[in-house]
């Protein structure tokens, strides 16, 4: 009769021991060598890759020991703002340029100017200039204001991204391989690793035509991921908080995208291949950075740029203990200002000059306040010295979002 509602329904067999095959009790230990020895030739990789990377930082990436860090009360002679920040980041960044565009202008060269929440870098010309331009400020102001005037906005970003891109070039070949050094062949030798240890473990462990599709789009999805988590960190850092708000939202999708893109990798190819290809990215992330080391020559320059931070930064207690410090001066502050933002420590040095500042009663129509000479435009509420300060942090944002092309894409005055 049929199993009623509820009701279950059991068979057993049993046999004698040593009836069957003895190759059948023999299966029944696993042996990683002989069963899975993809899964183990891909760990040993892995593992290889670990003990490669820190064997070439140890060979190539350690950073030559730090000398006897003294105050300087000025920068490395022959390094702009931009070359300080290039060297002391072993990178280059939005703050690179930024602190290029008002080091010109503290230079004279160059007037910024204000007008709402919009910005215009003014060509004063060569003759009007303070001081001689370093050769990567000279290929800035020729790329950016050599044709005249330009105001920051996305129309003229093909103008505004072509100086970035020049002062890029020229500080990458005036540091690079001579201050710092990258390593790229020794990093790209433990990317290989990785690579190949991540594609045995998929194969290894079953892979099917689904799953090496969402490696790859995995593998792409997490650099566009990184790229934009680091532009907003820097973004963040360097106080523009406007355009650092925007880049973080845009970036808040492709986050959730790779989640969800780990996840799919997950139970598709299992928790073994996901590990490891986490474990890879996050072993190739950090010793990218790891990897970079400068030379003699090059720590020597940033002992110097660590030993003009620390006079930049000092608070004014400690101002004291400083030997002969220059007499603090509008004109000082102003000098050192674009150096101050390259170096993240604008606050501190605006900090130590308010009362200087609110002294010196430059501004014009009888107005208190002290106005910078690069500088035009409202000064609502911009009276003090960290209201100067601030310049910077904005200046970065209108750079960062002018220099980039709008999206071809979107109705009704969106985009992406």
């Amino acid at each position: 009769r049929g199993l009623r509602k509820k009701e279950n329904f059991t068979l057993m067999l049993e046999w004698p021991p040593g009836l069957l095959d003895p190759i059948a009790y023999e299966r029944g230990k696993v042996s990683l060598l002989k069963d899975h020895p993809g899964v183990l030739f891909a760990a040993v990789l892995m593992v290889g890759a670990l003990v490669y990377y820190l064997v070439a930082w140890f060979l190539v990436g350690k950073d030559p020991d730090k000398g006897v860090i003294i105050p300087h009360y000025d920068p490395p002679q022959g390094f702009s703002p931009g070359a300080v920040r290039y060297l002391d980041r072993m990178g280059y960044d939005n703050t690179c340029f930024s602190a290029g565009v008002v080091g010109l202008a503290v230079k004279g060269v160059a007037t910024i100017e204000q007008e709402g929440k919009t910005y215009t870098v003014k060509a004063n010309g060569i003759s009007e200039q303070k001081e001689p331009l370093d050769p990567d400020e000279q290929r800035l102001y020729n790329k950016l204001l050599g044709s005249g005037s330009i105001e920051l906005k996305q129309a003229n970003h093909s103008r505004i991204s072509g100086a970035r891109k020049a002062q890029q070039k020229m500080l990458s070949s005036k540091l690079e391989k001579t201050h710092f050094l990258r390593n790229g062949k020794w990093w790209m030798t433990g990317l290989l690793i990785t690579l190949v240890a991540t594609l045995v473990l998929v194969f290894a462990t079953g892979a099917s035509p689904p799953a090496l599709f969402m490696m790859v789009w995995l593998s792409i999805w997490t650099i566009a991921t990184s790229a934009l988590v680091s532009r907003c960190v820097n973004l963040w850092r360097s106080g523009s908080a406007a355009v650092a708000v925007a880049v973080t939202l845009f970036a808040v999708p492709f986050a959730l995208g790779w989640i969800g893109g780990a996840i799919a990798f997950w139970f598709l190819i299992g928790s073994w291949a996901t590990g490891a290809f986490i474990f890879a990215g996050l072993l190739n992330l950090i010793f990218y950075h790891l990897i970079k080391a400068p030379p003699p020559l090059g720590r020597k320059v940033m002992d110097h740029i660590e030993g003009f931070r620390h006079y930049l930064s000092v608070a004014e207690e400690e101002r004291l203990n400083l030997e002969n410090p220059p007499e603090k001066t509008p004109e000082l502050f102003e000098r050192f200002l674009p150096y101050a933002l390259a170096l993240d420590c604008e606050q501190k040095w605006s900090e130590k000059f308010d009362a200087v500042l609110q002294a010196a009663g430059t501004a014009p129509g009888g107005s208190n306040g002290y106005r910078p000479t690069f500088y035009t435009g409202s000064y609502s509420g911009m009276n003090r010295a960290m209201g100067v300060a601030a310049i910077g942090g904005a200046l970065t944002g209108a750079l960062a979002s002018s220099s980039t092309a709008p999206s071809s894409s979107g109705s009704g005055g969106g985009g992406s």
